[in-house]
């Protein structure tokens, strides 16, 4: 008798949804400058882009995938030179609505569904 192994794995299928719990509550630290960070509680978002105060409401949508839904981002004019890029980064990571990834209980990554950009942030 001849006993064959399994070729292929099966299909995950989709990831896990990721509840706003996960979210809300944690200083999320860009990874290429923990210098800039953000927090959600409810619907406010407050942070920094490692210069300026960042500032504005937020609407999370738990899904298949899970969005956030950034609104006006407000932020002081402290008029620092952007030496990392963070600023630019933060800008366009809390810019619109996000596809929200969780890929590890200490990471957050947003994903513009549009252009594929991705920004990974830790906790």
């Amino acid at each position: 008798m001849v006993a064959a192994c399994g070729g292929s794995d099966p299909d995950p299928g989709p990831p896990p949804i990721v509840a706003a719990t996960d979210i809300s509550g944690v200083d999320w630290h860009l990874e290429a400058d923990r210098n800039a960070s953000f927090r959600i509680e409810g619907t406010e978002l407050r942070g920094t882009d490692s210069c300026n105060r960042l500032f504005g409401q937020v609407s999370i949508t738990e899904g298949e995938p899970t969005t956030i839904d950034f609104g006006a981002l407000g932020a002081t004019r402290m008029a620092c030179p952007d030496v990392t890029g963070a600023q630019e980064q933060m800008g366009r990571a809390l810019g619109g609505s996000r596809l929200v990834e969780k890929p590890d209980e200490s990471a957050l990554v947003l994903v513009d569904e549009s252009s594929g950009e991705r920004w990974r942030f830790e906790s």
